[in-house]
């Protein structure tokens, strides 16, 4: 049986750190895809690491936690424009027959692969991984407005599907007057072991404070609405 040649394409893959949850979720989706025996996956991605650039062979393939990947090298600044990763991406369309494009709205590579997939009538999923929500959209608010101008609804009306986390996600794709279909699927974790009640010991508890306490998993940035829940959290400690 010919297996299904799925395509990748995310302006930030690990070992990339400054992307918030992106370059790890892209990374884990991509691997668990490529551990169906009916597929096969390939990824093109930037070299960017936040404001820095990886330490990566770039503009050729290579590969990364198994998975064969292409690093385009790109221009200094805060744009992510890529000089080869056209050319790279109009061969990997080709070869794929599906593409999934993640958190890519605002840069290059999402214009590219939009372009790409319907001049080859290839089937093309958009992740936008929160970039739609409202705090993202108020956030360098003239650059965002122009990103949707140009290319933004665009690339998410020529879709084949958007894919949301949540039904809040989905939500703010509808705001914005797009009719594309949506579904909504939320992130993977990889397995974890099972816990019971007995994990819950006097020493497993060591350190940790007898009243409610609260645990944030995240990196710290106002997009988290850290500074809210804590104000709620008060309320309750308060009550």
């Amino acid at each position: 049986m010919k297996r299904t040649r799925v395509l990748v394409v995310s302006a930030g893959f690990l070992p990339a750190e400054s992307h918030g949850g992106v370059p790890y979720s892209t990374f884990n989706i991509s691997r668990q895809l490529a551990h169906d025996p009916q597929m096969e996956l390939k990824v093109v991605t930037t070299d960017r690491n936040g404001p820095y650039r990886l330490n990566v062979p770039l503009d050729r393939w290579t590969s990364y936690g198994g998975l064969p990947v292409v690093y385009c090298s790109t221009w200094r600044g805060s744009y992510t424009y890529a000089p080869q990763m056209a050319g790279h991406l109009s061969e990997a369309v080709q070869w794929a027959d599906v593409v999934i494009s993640s958190s890519t709205l605002w840069d290059c590579s999402g214009f590219l692969t939009a372009r790409f997939c319907a001049r080859e009538r290839k089937p093309h999923l958009v992740y936008p991984r929160g970039l739609l929500d409202g705090w993202a959209l108020h956030h360098k608010q003239p650059k965002k407005q122009l990103g949707l101008l140009i290319q933004g609804r665009r690339i998410l009306r020529q879709a084949s599907c958007i894919v949301a986390l949540s039904a809040a996600e989905e939500a703010s794709i509808r705001a914005l007057g797009i009719h594309t279909p949506v579904a909504v699927i939320p992130n993977g974790e990889p397995a974890v072991p099972s816990f019971d009640d007995e994990v819950g010991t006097a020493q497993d508890r060591a350190g940790l404070p007898d009243s409610p306490y609260l645990l944030f998993l995240g990196r710290i940035s106002k997009k988290k609405g850290l500074d809210q829940t804590l104000a709620a959290f008060r309320q309750v400690l308060e009550r």
